[in-house]
């Protein structure tokens, strides 16, 4: 799928996002159930669990997918900005290429997802309204590691720099994919856990239906960070073709060492 760089109006960001959700989804998919299956393992489990007798194993629980997430998610993250930027640069991006500079940017992008998340929780903590601000501000803090190369402060800055005047069309966009693709799936499991439906075959159709509703949220990130550079910076295809080269490089580099 090939993608012009050019501003966008907020309904076209949001058409672009799931257009692009469509394009990538057989490579995107794999990604999404290893980030839903955890959180999801536990919802079901749990509902078996005495929340007195079994609090101790639902905590080593909570525990153990809070872990595997942060461990997946960078890889996911760094593969979906990889796979989505060869889209704006018209050229081929594999699964395997995208999953290589997750590994290259694994500890930045730990890092930044724990900082951003620490800020998100403890704003959210206080009156919530922080919390959301927060969220918008370091939205795209990803993109700029992955992209831009930058570390953990350097990426928040920057993607702090990006969103300034735009924060409004950010919180929105992040609004509507959340209600699309989480609210959805998640009133769904809600009914399901409810009536006492947890066998495999529930967990199994759950988890899919879960994963696939899932990456447009992993998408949209890098949607954005490509609008609001075009927007301020006049980002051109040249320029982003250096980019991604650059990523690629690198890459290779790493690996024939």
């Amino acid at each position: 799928m090939q993608v012009d760089l050019r501003p966008r109006s907020f309904g076209e960001l949001v058409g672009l996002t799931f257009s692009l959700s469509a394009a990538h989804f057989a490579k995107l998919f794999p990604l999404s159930l290893l980030l839903s299956a955890p959180g999801l393992a536990m919802a079901f489990y749990q509902k078996q669990m005495d929340p007195v007798e079994d609090a101790g194993s639902i905590l080593a629980l909570a525990l153990g997918g809070m872990l595997i997430g942060f461990a997946i998610w960078p890889l996911a993250a760094a593969a979906s900005i990889k796979i989505v930027a060869s889209s704006y640069t018209g050229t081929r991006c594999s699964l395997g290429e995208g999953l290589a500079v997750g590994l290259r940017r694994l500890m930045p992008l730990l890092g930044c997802v724990m900082a951003v998340g620490l800020l998100v929780g403890l704003g959210t903590l206080l009156l919530f309204v922080p919390g959301l601000i927060a969220m918008t501000m370091y939205y795209v803090a990803p993109c700029s590691v992955v992209l831009e190369n930058q570390g953990v402060g350097a990426s928040m800055r920057r993607s702090k720099k990006l969103c300034d005047g735009h924060r409004w069309r950010v919180f929105f966009l992040i609004l509507v994919v959340t209600l699309l693709v989480q609210v959805v799936p998640g009133l769904g499991l809600g009914m399901l856990l409810e009536m006492g439906i947890i066998g495999v075959g529930a967990f199994l159709a759950t988890l899919v239906v879960m994963a696939a509703f899932a990456i447009p949220s992993i998408i949209a990130p890098t949607v954005v960070f490509f609008d609001l550079r075009v927007r301020k910076e006049a980002l051109d295809v040249a320029m982003l073709s250096d980019l991604v080269d650059q990523i690629g490089k690198t890459v290779g580099k790493r690996a024939a060492s």
